[in-house]
């Protein structure tokens, strides 16, 4: 059987056990990534590790969890409740309030990335 039918067997075989049982599919996903990568694949676990993507993973949990805190201190509540005061009961248009809400907080988001070093002093010219 051909590697490509064997991962997609292993999705399925993932997705019916996510389904059935409460067991987080990104877990399953680990699983399912080294038993396809290392039975059918001959993949080492470094040459597994070499696929995965670090950053998105890294920003995926970071947002995961201050999701997490801002609804367990009230800040999403106070979100939606703004959102809806603004749109003035107009339920349809929430999702474009929420919309612009996300793309302002990302335009600030595009404002922390660090600033280049200053140029060394040897680089200055004498007067």
């Amino acid at each position: 059987m051909s590697p490509e039918v064997i991962s997609i067997g292993a999705l399925l075989v993932m997705f019916v056990i996510g389904t059935v049982l409460p067991i987080n599919l990104g877990i399953l996903a680990f699983v399912a990534t080294f038993a396809v990568g290392t039975a059918s694949l001959d993949l080492t676990e470094d040459e597994i590790f070499e696929g995965f993507p670090v950053k998105l993973f890294v920003t995926i949990v970071g947002v995961t969890y201050l999701f997490s805190v801002a609804r367990r201190n009230g800040t999403i509540d106070l979100l939606v409740a703004a959102g809806v005061r603004l749109v003035r009961g107009k339920v349809a248009l929430i999702p474009w309030v929420l919309f612009l809400v996300a793309a302002l907080l990302t335009a600030f988001g595009t404002f922390t990335q660090p600033l280049p070093p200053p140029p060394s002093r040897s680089s200055y010219r004498s007067a």
